[in-house]
């Protein structure tokens, strides 16, 4: 999620990205293919696939998928190397990850990792440096294409609104409107550390976000899952969706895992 009162022009933020990406492949150290290893997710009888790995602060980014041996798909998400975590640069900065080439039938179809060393409104909940991890359901060329305020007023029908969930002010170009559950404990005045929020374009939801603090994964103080709040009814159909996401750290393999998990088809 980005304060959607604060706009970069299509050519400032193509500017900003390719400095931000020559920036990250002249500092950050590539880690070879066969030494990124995974995260045990500890579902059995299952295969891991993974998309191109990405220089992120000190280390590399890649997309996972997670396939049974009958090819059904039980988690999908990305794996960030710790050394990603040091070294980020001082402006917000975002890489786009592609999904492994196995991924079928999943409601995603690219994930975005955004990073924000001075987090973003409102004030005092969400102004904390944190990670937004956008998992797209459209396209990333019709992401682009998101620039019309009716447009981002053009409400999904309520019949598929997220339980708890309502949506926010404004929009965000080449992003779209945000959506938070009124049960999120920030909300409330608790400390932010994690959150899920949903994402809505004329009138169709088209993403999940986890956001997380640079904080909360260091702490690497995480429960065994968080629920998704889902609607009574879906608008697409014939695709798996997502029940819960994982946050989990190996200290042995030295990699955070950021998963959406028990995922079901629709």
């Amino acid at each position: 999620m980005k304060n959607p009162k604060f706009i970069l022009s299509p050519q400032s933020l193509l500017y900003t990205f390719l400095l931000v990406t020559f920036l990250f492949s002249c500092q950050t150290e590539i880690i070879p293919e066969e030494n990124f290893q995974s995260v045990d997710l500890k579902v059995a009888n299952s295969n891991d696939f993974y998309g191109p790995a990405v220089p992120f602060g000190n280390g590399v980014v890649r997309s996972f998928l997670s396939l049974t041996k009958e090819g059904n798909p039980v988690a999908v998400g990305l794996e960030i190397s710790e050394k990603a975590l040091q070294k980020l640069p001082d402006l917000d900065a975002e890489i786009i990850l592609e999904l492994p080439k196995k991924a079928e039938d999943l409601i995603i179809d690219h994930i975005a990792l955004g990073w924000n060393p001075m987090g973003h409104e409102p004030p005092g909940v969400y102004d904390l440096p944190h990670f937004d991890m956008h998992f797209y359901w459209i396209p990333e060329e019709d992401v682009l294409a998101i620039n019309s305020p009716d447009l981002a007023e053009n409400l999904p029908a309520s019949m598929f609104w997220p339980e708890t969930y309502f949506d926010t002010p404004g929009y965000v170009p080449m992003m779209g409107k945000h959506w938070l559950s009124a049960l999120s404990p920030e909300l409330a005045g608790s400390v932010f550390d994690h959150t899920f929020i949903y994402g809505s374009y004329d009138g169709n939801f088209i993403f999940y976000e986890p956001m997380i603090t640079w904080d909360f994964l260091n702490n690497r103080e995480f429960e065994d899952h968080y629920s998704i709040h889902q609607p009574e009814n879906f608008a697409r159909t014939g695709y798996y969706y997502a029940a819960s996401y994982q946050i989990r750290f190996d200290e042995q393999k030295k990699v955070y895992r950021i998963a959406l998990t028990d995922l079901f088809w629709e």
